[in-house]
């Protein structure tokens, strides 16, 4: 009745014993439910609304984060369970420690063992590779997320250059990962050319778009000497803004002082929020 033809669905486990090691807590009918139980429940539903789309015709992608050594030997298992229930395409994603989660201190799982995993896996289900790891929020197509064009208007306004602020306030060099210089959109090891700021908190300028070479094809482990010369090319700065970053980069940037921040949202709003984190941190220029 609504035209749905295709959905997509997060399956992370077919065990309770490891969906407890994933989920804190599962809300389910306005209950929360926390340990083996709440992950049951999550994958009832899961398995049961898998089955229902496919049987009314629509084309299920089913996407699977890998977290070594939790669900990692588990995950040809849940691939052939959601062949079996219909889903046509399998999504082999590696975990993304985000600050605040209960992941946050794990590693990223590197993307020479997803490309093995899904190289096994392809025998059972087709599986995709050009995943840009999207946030469950967007909206668009790959490459033309147009999520802010359905926020409130204030929020989309273009960012441009402003005058210098006060003389004496603390300055702070701030790089972002932008395409056209109005939204924080690209990925950090898909960035070749970062926009470089200048300002107070209050008030930033373009000084500088700095290239460097594009080291992670989103396919294949990223090159790691490409990787080092891009953190190096970026120790004059701050923070660094991008839509998405590895642990490593994040890790080697955080060596050199350099704070990094994830977030999709103007440049504008980004070097505020940047520059307020900074200060929290108290952390000035030099």
């Amino acid at each position: 009745k609504l035209g749905v033809r295709h959905v997509t669905v997060t399956v992370n486990c077919l065990h309770s014993a490891i969906g407890e090691k994933i989920y804190q807590h599962v809300h389910y009918q306005g209950k929360r439910y926390q340990g083996a139980y709440g992950t049951s429940i999550l994958i009832q539903n899961q398995t049961a609304g898998i089955k229902e789309l496919t049987s009314q015709g629509v084309l299920v992608k089913v996407n699977i984060v890998m977290i070594q050594g939790i669900n990692d030997s588990h995950v040809p298992v849940i691939v052939k369970n959601v062949k079996d229930l219909g889903a046509s395409l399998t999504n082999i994603m590696p975990l993304i420690p985000a600050e605040g989660s209960t992941f946050e201190n794990y590693a990223q799982t590197s993307m020479r063992d997803i490309k093995i995993m899904r190289d096994i896996c392809a025998v059972v289900l087709p599986q995709m590779s050009h995943c840009r790891q999207c946030r469950a929020d967007a909206i668009g197509l790959l490459g033309d997320d147009r999520s802010l064009d359905f926020r409130d208007p204030e929020v989309t306004k273009e960012t441009r250059p402003e005058v210098p602020g006060k003389p004496g306030r603390e300055q702070y060099r701030i790089a972002v990962a932008t395409r056209d210089g109005r939204l924080v959109d690209r990925h950090f090891g898909h960035t070749s050319e970062f926009a470089i700021y200048r300002g107070d908190g209050e008030v930033f300028q373009l000084v500088e778009k700095r290239k460097v070479v594009r080291y992670c094809n989103g396919k294949e482990d990223c090159d790691e000497e490409d990787r080092h010369n891009t953190v190096n090319a970026l120790q004059d700065c701050h923070v660094v803004l991008s839509l998405r970053i590895g642990y490593h980069a994040r890790e080697r940037l955080l060596k050199k002082g350099i704070l990094s921040f994830e977030l999709y949202d103007t440049v504008e709003n980004g070097l505020k929020q940047a520059a307020e984190k900074l200060e929290k941190a108290g952390k000035k220029s030099g």
